[in-house]
């Protein structure tokens, strides 16, 4: 670990579970974790002169992010989330994260695909050449994350919807339109209590397409496609899929015990 944090292309940022961002268990929800690694990614293009306040008239967009958590951060707990470039292509960049305990072990891991947009012609911009070919000096390709990336996410045509959202102030990020991260904990809303108690969220990916605005009554579709694992899809009222995500969960070790 020492190494890596030596390595200038690579980024740590020591957080803490605060109480406010827990749930009723005690564990830092996931909404939060989302939060740490976009604001991990945004701390690390910013050292690094390639984030937005240094980008005028560009803007990093979020197209995919999968998360694998083997143990959530408990209330009071520090952790880290690292963060760096794994691969770019023309159109999208790679950013891998590690979560990291107390103890400096990985208790998590995430992946992300990022495009950089043209603010005026929203058209994604050729990241192999930017700035003169500028994010390939930060790349660390020998540095794999160990979890799959995101697939492919299909409901059938019969999905029934479980739950609908009239986009509100709080969902809005500043870019107008419904934050990344409210998208994660209205999914997340479609499971009740009761089924949070009995499993607890293992892996979590989503596919970015569509935005959602102030005022949408937005729609979520959704089935169960293996054990604990669930395909969903939030449309916006003309239809168009806004985004479409799987999240698998295991059974709550310590909630059963309580049972018996």
């Amino acid at each position: 670990m020492k190494e890596d944090v030596l390595d200038s292309r690579l980024g740590e940022y020591l957080l803490r579970a605060e109480p406010f961002h827990c749930d009723w268990a005690g564990r830092l929800t996931m909404g939060y974790l989302g939060n740490h690694l976009l604001n991990a990614s945004g701390n690390h293009a910013s050292e690094r002169h390639f984030n937005i306040e240094h980008l005028i008239n560009y803007s990093w967009v979020l197209s995919r992010l999968v998360v694998e958590i083997d143990h959530m951060p408990m209330q009071h707990e520090q952790f880290s989330v690292q963060t760096w470039v794994e691969n770019v292509q023309r159109l999208f960049t790679s950013r891998n994260y590690t979560i990291i305990d107390e103890s400096r072990q990985p208790i998590g891991h995430g992946r992300a695909i990022w495009a950089l947009i043209d603010l005026q012609t929203r058209k994604p911009q050729d990241l192999v050449h930017f700035n003169d070919g500028q994010l390939l000096q930060y790349l660390i390709p020998e540095k794999v994350s160990p979890i799959d990336g995101p697939g492919r996410v299909k409901l059938s045509a019969d999905a029934p919807v479980v739950y609908t959202h009239k986009v509100a102030y709080s969902d809005i990020d500043l870019n107008g339109h419904l934050n990344s991260v409210r998208y994660i904990e209205h999914l997340l809303n479609t499971f009740d209590m009761d089924f949070h108690k009995q499993y607890i969220l293992k892996r979590f990916e989503i596919a970015y397409s569509a935005e959602c605005y102030a005022g949408e009554m937005i729609s979520i579709y959704k089935e169960q496609v293996g054990t604990q694992k669930y395909n969903l899809e939030v449309r916006r009222p003309d239809g168009v899929v806004a985004v479409k995500a799987q999240l698998t969960f295991i059974e709550n070790a310590v909630a059963n015990n309580d049972n018996t």
